[in-house]
């Protein structure tokens, strides 16, 4: 075998050139394989072998920021006592546009940046700076320079220069990954921190993920849920209709319900129920179908509806009863007078109509209830006050009405204690419009007045009293209502020479009819003396008939 002569210089560069991209190349293999979590974890390796290999002073790579004008230190050489490499790079215009219309590596000798690559600031024959952009599809990925006391021999420009696609894609797939993780990582914040419970679930409904949200709502701990069936977080009521609608929808891919906002009942750990809206998505993940599902805790706002609801069934039932309450008062203001019934009916009814009222808006508060949701469920707290409680409202009101009512009536004049009547004596009437007459009838209404009002038996109205309301166009019917008498007494005067005659007549208002008459002749010898003994007469007569009630009932 013939010797082999010494290699030529261009032949050992090129063979140094080849084995620094192998090297480097199975360097940044490495690190992605061992993951990689930062760029200097990924690029010190690299910056290592290359300063090293070019026996550089100081070496290091930029990344570039999103829009290109900022470079941040990546990885660096060891300082050698002359230069550092800066943390922070700021990139002027000028050298932004020349960099990243490479179309290839090209080197930069001693470019001027806003900010210096290295310090201190190079400048002058001390030292050299050779700067190489790292692009990808022209667009500016970082950079990559050299610091050193003497010019960079060809050699050197060369390996710069083959390293260059390298080191540029690795710092592209390095911001991807950081982007990813970035992404990732907001991704994650904001599922953790969503105030809606989020499930993810297999094709057969067994839950894969779920964020604390959900957990919180449904009242589990970490780590209970995945692995479940998800039915567990419905009422039993429901699963089985459940599973049959899953069941169908992976046969047939038909929805029979839309997946956005069901209104639903959720079942909490406790074994309460509440109620939920949710919203489901899928997706497909390794060829098979995957659900998401958004859950929200609607609690308070079925309340606010409810409450709303409320006020609203409040307002129409008073508005309601206060306009049927004014036509019944209307109607029996009309019929009451000419049915046989006691007077005190009337004030009856208006006493009930005032106490009625509260009792119906206690009522049109608790009484609701709607049935809805996908599902048909009956929504929970949708009736504000349960049945028996209303119940137990309503029975309490009637009785109060009842209590207040009797009460009421067994005090007022005229009202539900007939052993104590109560008349009204109106002025008698001078029928011969006589000055005598007028002196006779006002005499003997006075003196009637005085005679039954000292008995036990009577309630009299004051004179007062009645003459404010008394007048001729007034009813018996009317005068009983505004006065709350059970009687009303009336009569007149005739005189006819020495001879008068006095006729009495009593009335109940309630059924407005006289229920006894009687007329007195006398002979006037005295007035005063006729007027006394008539007065006595009418006392015991009226006395005997409240006594027997023979005529009343």
């Amino acid at each position: 075998m013939s010797p082999q002569g010494p290699t030529s210089e261009p032949e050992a560069a090129d063979v140094s050139v080849l084995q620094l991209r192998l090297r480097l190349h199975a360097i940044l293999t490495r690190a992605v394989s061992a993951g990689a979590d930062s760029a200097e974890a990924l690029f010190q390796p690299c910056v290592q072998a290359l300063g090293t290999a070019l026996d550089a002073g100081a070496l290091a790579v930029w990344t570039a920021s999103d829009d290109g004008t900022e470079l941040r230190l990546a990885a660096a050489t060891k300082d050698d006592g002359g230069s550092r490499p800066n943390d922070h790079v700021r990139i002027g215009e000028q050298h932004l546009v020349a960099l990243t219309n490479a179309t290839s590596p090209v080197l930069f000798h001693n470019p001027r940046f806003d900010h210096p690559l290295f310090a201190p600031s190079i400048s002058g024959p001390a030292r050299h700076v050779v700067v190489v952009p790292l692009a990808v599809e022209g667009r500016l990925t970082g950079l990559l320079a050299m610091s050193s006391a003497r010019p960079p021999t060809p050699v050197q420009d060369e390996i710069f220069l083959s390293v260059a696609d390298l080191l540029a894609i690795a710092a592209d797939r390095q911001r991807a990954v950081e982007l990813l993780r970035e992404r990732e990582d907001g991704l994650g914040t904001l599922i953790s921190t969503a105030p809606d419970g989020i499930v993810v679930l297999d094709p057969h409904s067994r839950i894969i993920a779920v964020n604390p949200s959900l957990e919180r709502i449904f009242g589990y701990e970490h780590g209970e849920l995945p692995g479940e069936n998800v039915t567990m977080l419905m009422p039993e009521r429901f699963r089985a209709r459940h599973n049959s609608g899953i069941r169908r929808y992976r046969e047939t891919g038909q929805k029979r319900i839309s997946w956005h906002g069901i209104e639903l009942v959720g079942l909490h750990k406790d074994g309460s129920e509440f109620p939920i809206e949710i919203s489901f998505g899928e997706y497909a993940r390794n060829g098979q179908m995957v659900f998401t599902g958004f859950i929200r805790d609607i609690t308070e706002r079925k309340r606010a509806e409810q409450r709303d609801r409320s006020r609203r069934r409040v307002v129409q039932a008073t508005a309601v009863y206060v306009g049927s309450a004014f036509v019944v008062l209307q109607a029996a203001d009309l019929i009451l007078p000419v049915l046989p019934l006691p007077e005190w009916w009337f004030n009856l009814l208006v006493m009930l109509g005032f106490l009625g009222l509260p009792v119906v808006m206690a009522v049109a508060w608790g009484w609701g209830g709607t049935r809805d949701g996908a599902y048909g469920a009956t929504e929970r707290g949708a009736r504000a006050l349960p049945l028996p409680r209303l119940r137990t409202v309503a029975w309490v009101g009637a009785l109060l009405t009842a209590v207040a009512t009797t009460a009421f009536f067994w005090q007022a004049p005229g009202g539900l204690r007939d052993d104590v009547p109560v008349i009204a004596v109106l002025p008698f009437a001078a029928l011969d419009d006589t000055p005598l007459s007028r002196q006779l009838a006002g005499g003997i209404t006075d003196d009637i007045i005085t005679a039954i009002a000292g008995r036990d038996e009577f309630l009299v109205v004051s004179s007062t009293t009645v003459l404010a309301h008394a007048d001729g166009n007034r009813t018996v019917a009317q005068l009983g209502r505004d006065l709350a008498v059970s009687h009303v007494l009336e009569g007149s005067v005739r005189q006819a020479g020495d001879r008068i005659r006095v006729s009495v007549r009593l009335s109940r208002p309630g059924r407005d009819r006289h229920v006894w008459a009687r007329a007195y002749d006398r002979e006037m010898y005295d007035a005063l003396a006729v007027q006394a003994e008539l007065a006595r007469q009418v006392a015991d007569e009226l006395a005997r008939r409240m006594a027997g009630r023979a005529t009343d009932r």
